[in-house]
């Protein structure tokens, strides 16, 4: 971490030394900007089996400048780069078009200044597609480091994976649905673990490993409360019942119910969009697409959401409740229709 702010700090430098020969000179705006930087978060520009440049995005005629490429080979991400202050009005959906079309999932438009990330997951609106935006001139030190460390191989590639298990255990439900199972899953686990090897940061809360449906007799058996009744609970419960009837294990953890109802809301409410406050609000994020709050502050503890979207878990469990009612009436939802056991 301390590699990216020190190369950050550099970059930003260079910015303020060349700017003249940086502005309508993209080939040392690559060399003397992007190059370092993507060197700085750990990908190896000089390896073409980790960085590709002037990649073809599949059969749509369009080339990008560099494809950021996983361990098989596949592009993770895509980037074009203009000129420093080449923007003029930047243009993030042209661009993720057809890295969308060749299913490559982030598509980065930079200028070796400003930073924007978009992500081309299907269900995404072309107004929602911008996940990360980072100028080095004028975005706080913190806010910065957690934004290019999101960059790294290993977090890019974990997002692509949440991503391709979402998809993946979304077409297993749709073929049970076809073939008449009439078996009900729930909103599904956690599809990315927290906890990485070798991951840097703030500490990390663990997700649930694969959490399967609880038995027609646990279900059965059950005392259901409505979850605006959950300030009155004493131990965290053990399984969630939703508004579509689908019922899901917590692991008796407050801060996996916070997480489980986040991850419903999000899969089942298309208007419901990252950053969210706190019920507090102030300074402070409940979910952002990076784990910072405000004022650039990393998450004290943190969980990643199924669609790489982080959640803050540092809270007490009385804490933790009140996030759980507020986040189901930001969703614009009723806490009396999601209920806990």
């Amino acid at each position: 971490m301390q590699e990216i702010l020190e190369t950050l700090k550099r970059a930003k430098q260079t910015i303020r030394a060349y700017r003249y020969a940086l502005v309508g000179n993209q080939v040392l705006t690559r060399y003397a900007l992007v190059d370092v930087l993507l060197k700085a978060v750990g990908w190896d520009v000089h390896d073409p089996a980790q960085v590709f440049p002037d990649w073809e995005m599949g059969h749509t005629g369009q080339k990008a400048d560099y494809a950021l490429l996983d361990t098989a080979g596949r592009a993770l991400a895509v980037i074009r780069v203009t000129p420093l202050s080449g923007f003029g009005f930047p243009d993030l959906a042209k661009f993720a078009a057809p890295a969308q079309e060749s299913s490559i999932r982030f598509a980065i438009l930079t200028d070796g200044n400003l930073w924007l990330v978009a992500d081309t997951s299907p269900e995404r609106e072309p107004e929602d597609l911008e996940i990360m935006r980072a100028h080095l001139e004028n975005d706080p030190e913190n806010f910065l480091l957690l934004s290019f460390a999101s960059l790294a191989p290993a977090n890019l590639r974990e997002l692509d994976l949440a991503y391709f298990l979402n998809q993946k255990a979304r077409s297993v439900e749709s073929a049970s649905a076809q073939n008449g199972s009439g078996r009900k899953t729930g909103s599904g686990p956690l599809a990315t673990p927290a906890t990485r090897k070798g991951a840097t940061g703030p500490l990390e809360t663990p997700a649930p490993e694969a959490t399967s449906t609880p038995s027609q007799a646990q279900i059965s058996s059950a005392e259901w409360l409505p979850v605006s009744d959950l300030m009155n609970a004493i131990t965290a419960p053990m399984m969630l019942r939703y508004p579509d009837s689908s019922v899901e294990g917590t692991q008796g953890s407050f801060q996996r119910t916070l997480a489980h109802l986040a991850e419903y809301i999000i899969r089942h409410n298309k208007y419901f969009q990252a950053p969210v406050e706190d019920y507090e609000g102030k300074k402070r994020y409940l979910i952002n697409l990076i784990p910072a709050h405000k004022d650039g502050t990393p998450f004290g503890a943190k969980v990643m959401l199924f669609n790489g979207w982080y959640m803050e878990t540092d809270y007490n469990p009385a804490d933790s409740k009140k996030n759980a009612i507020w986040l189901i009436q930001k969703a614009g939802e009723n806490p009396h229709h999601y209920f806990f056991s």
